[in-house]
């Protein structure tokens, strides 16, 4: 099995981070076999989408735009994991993530790119509840997403940062014992 993971988040010591870390620290215990790979998106540059369509062109079948992306679709492509965690800015997923989903674009969806693939989400957020903090408008969002490129969205994960300041995500044992759950049945 080989599982990438995402990293949306600017800060790469941050609790998405830290839950991330944890998450794959426990999927590799459960399937040793597995081969991960950490993308951290703040230190590569990806321009946006510039809705040329290139990529849907028969002769082409690429993106246009040659930056970091460009070495990320091959490893898109050999993964049977994505996982993606970025926390909730402003009622959504960091402008890093939501840049990268967008270039997804640039794979043959079509032919069956991401079909078969298992999508996990990965969140912290500020407000008080799951459903006020826009995560779970960005969950809705990668659900359709999945939905449309044949992907299997799997599981889903979010934790309010604000409720732990004293007792970081990081050593939260209830956090913990939660991801700990959730990736022994990826």
């Amino acid at each position: 099995m080989k599982i990438l993971a995402v990293l949306g988040s600017p800060h790469k010591e941050g609790n998405t981070a830290a839950i991330l870390s944890f998450y794959l620290a426990e999927a590799v215990k459960k399937y040793p076999e597995a081969e991960v790979e950490n993308i951290y998106l703040q230190n590569l540059n990806i321009k946006g989408c510039q809705a040329c369509f290139y990529c849907k062109k028969a002769d082409t079948k690429t993106c246009i735009i040659n930056d970091d992306m460009t070495d990320l679709y091959p490893k898109i492509n050999d993964a049977d994991v994505l996982i993606f965690a970025t926390p909730i800015y402003w009622w959504n997923m960091t402008s890093q993530m939501k840049t990268f989903i967008d270039r997804l674009y640039a794979l043959d969806f079509r032919a069956g790119a991401l079909k078969g693939k298992k999508l996990v989400f990965l969140t912290t957020y500020g407000a008080p509840e799951y459903n006020s903090s826009g995560a779970y408008f960005v969950e809705q969002s990668l659900a359709s997403m999945a939905k449309f490129t044949g992907m299997e969205f799997t599981q889903r994960y979010g934790v309010c940062s604000d409720d732990t300041p004293d007792n970081p995500l990081s050593s939260n044992e209830k956090v913990l014992a939660d991801i700990k759950e959730i990736a022994l049945t990826l």
